[in-house]
């Protein structure tokens, strides 16, 4: 089902979804950083709420999201169909939102586009799942399902900004922060998987894009650029490994007052490399006033002086 046009928001003050402009030239300048370890996460209920899946998260001590220094616990994950975010204009076909959330700090929605591929994605079995379990709306039902959290977000580049929650269910409030991936970065599904979705859930029409000036673009994608001294390496799995970790090294000033002793060290070596310079060209004048200029010549055997050599 798709929306009709001009359809009305079901927020008066909303400022979200917003319209992502993918040519935009606005860019975050490092005031945007987003890191991600989401490797145990378990989904506990299926909620079907008529025009998209809820699925409620809980994660493990080490799993968590941390946007500009601080950390996020994920919430839910809501799977909507079409996408509630436009792509200069265009829908996708479905877009996953992890919802997650700081005390004191609002929500944290972080949204990635869905499209039909030839592969399965990371969430086929779960929509799959809500399908036999939660098939019309009002269904909820407990399950025990292990979640592929790292790869629900992409190591790629994604645009950001600050708008209202996501209607009537954070009580259009203002405050909450929007991570959004657009094409070509996207999470696959089978066709089977989507037509089993859309059987389910039908078009979020008090959800429409509105347009939203904050809307910024960070290039270097998570954990990629430098923000306040400090640089963010995410480090991958590797081999059998799912383990992911975020290294941080400070930055080096040696005019910072922790750091003078390196510029004394410095500045010590370099005195005492012109000293020896200054003594050496002291001591060579000496000794040629002593001497003459003549002795300073070296002799070659068998002859005169450098002078007398034609």
């Amino acid at each position: 089902m798709s929306c009709p046009a001009n359809s009305e928001h079901s927020c008066s003050n909303a400022t979200s979804p917003a319209y992502i402009n993918t040519r935009t030239s606005y860019k975050c300048d490092g005031k945007c950083q987003f890191s991600y370890t989401l490797d145990d996460v378990d989904a506990v209920s299926i909620v079907n709420s008529n025009t998209f899946l809820m699925f409620s998260l809980n994660q493990g001590g080490n799993s968590g999201v941390t946007y500009n220094g601080v950390r996020y616990s994920l919430k839910h994950l809501q799977i909507f169909s079409p996408s509630l975010h436009e792509y200069d204009r265009i829908k996708a076909s479905a877009e996953s939102i992890l919802v997650a959330e700081a005390p004191g700090r609002g929500y944290l929605y972080i949204c990635t586009p869905m499209e039909v591929g030839g592969s399965s994605g990371p969430l086929d079995s779960l929509i799959s799942l809500a399908a036999e379990r939660a098939p019309t709306a009002g269904n909820q039902t407990t399950i025990n399902e292990k979640v592929e959290g790292n790869a629900l977000c992409i190591d790629s580049k994604f645009f950001t900004y600050s708008g209202t929650g996501l209607g009537a269910r954070t009580s259009c409030a203002p405050g909450a922060t929007f991570i959004v991936y657009a094409p070509p970065s996207k999470l696959s599904l089978l066709p089977g998987t989507l037509d089993k979705l859309r059987k389910i859930i039908g078009a979020d029409c008090g959800l429409p894009a509105v347009n939203n000036d904050s809307v910024v673009v960070n290039l270097d994608g998570p954990g990629g650029s430098v923000s306040g001294g400090d640089i963010y390496i995410r480090c991958e799995p590797t081999g059998n490994s799912a383990e992911t970790k975020e290294v941080k090294f400070p930055e080096l000033n040696i005019f910072d007052p922790s750091n003078m002793g390196n510029m004394w060290t410095l500045l010590s070596g370099m005195f005492a490399m012109l000293l020896m310079w200054g003594l050496y060209m002291l001591y060579s004048r000496m000794l040629a006033a002593l001497l003459g200029p003549d002795s300073m010549q070296p002799e070659v055997p068998g002859g005169d002086s450098v002078e007398d050599v034609p």
